[in-house]
């Protein structure tokens, strides 16, 4: 049952994201191509809104863009992420940054400009250490505290609507600039930035949760073998 709901959750996701992209996508796209055809009386009588037909495209429609919004979204602020983990010494060791008597690169230099500008400083290896660091204590959380991977779980179903809205609004603010409707661009721009302060904030408080549920289950798994330990029983 509890993997039922789970479903519906994700497909309630994907459809509420995916419709929000897609009335971005028809802005931008209306605004690019003008002079289209008009719809034949047949064609408009299939696609009304009373029509079955028009209600599952609909859904299906959606359900396809949220999926693809959210995985274009996901691409476009998997920086700020990387960024963020990084720069926290629980996931990489401090030492191993440039500058700072690291092992040296591993991958070829112009691999690592592209990285090092987005990351300020970081390399690919680096990067990669980080985020290998920062799942194997998210997957020690997920396999020891179960409440608080959930809590983990539910923070990130907030975080992906909120980065297709801001990819939402990030298409609507091109369609408009190319509209010539230079003030809503500049106010819809704004807007974008914000939740993109937003998403970064959110992604933020995702690191340092994974950092504090760590601690806290290894904190706990110590005390249980101290326990085992002096009551004479297995730790194995």
């Amino acid at each position: 049952m509890e993997d039922l709901s789970e479903f519906v959750a994700s497909v309630v996701e994907f459809l509420v994201g995916g419709v929000l992209f897609t009335i971005a996508v028809i802005i931008l796209v209306s605004g690019i191509i003008k002079g289209m055809p008009p719809l034949s009386d047949a064609q408009a009588r299939m696609l009304s809104p009373e029509s079955a037909l028009f209600t599952a495209l609909f859904l299906a429609i959606a359900y396809a863009m949220g999926v693809v919004a959210e995985h274009i979204a996901r691409g476009l602020f998997e920086v700020l992420l990387d960024r963020i983990t990084v720069r926290r010494k629980e996931f990489l060791d401090p030492s191993s940054v440039i500058g700072k008597g690291g092992d040296g690169e591993k991958m070829p230099a112009w691999r690592n400009r592209p990285t090092q500008f987005f990351l300020g400083g970081y390399t690919i290896d680096q990067r990669n250490e980080a985020r290998a660091e920062r799942e194997r204590q998210r997957a020690k959380v997920m396999t020891f505290h179960l409440s608080l991977h959930e809590e983990i779980q539910s923070q990130l179903k907030r975080l992906r609507l909120e980065r297709v809205f801001t990819l939402s609004l990030a298409v609507v603010a091109v369609s408009l600039l190319l509209r010539g409707d230079i003030k809503y661009a500049v106010i819809a721009t704004a807007f974008t930035g914000v939740l993109v302060w937003v998403v970064h904030d959110r992604l933020a408080w995702y690191c340092g949760a994974i950092v504090r549920y760590y601690k806290m289950v290894a904190e706990d798994n110590l005390t249980q073998t101290s326990s085992k330990v002096e009551t004479g029983g297995s730790i194995s």
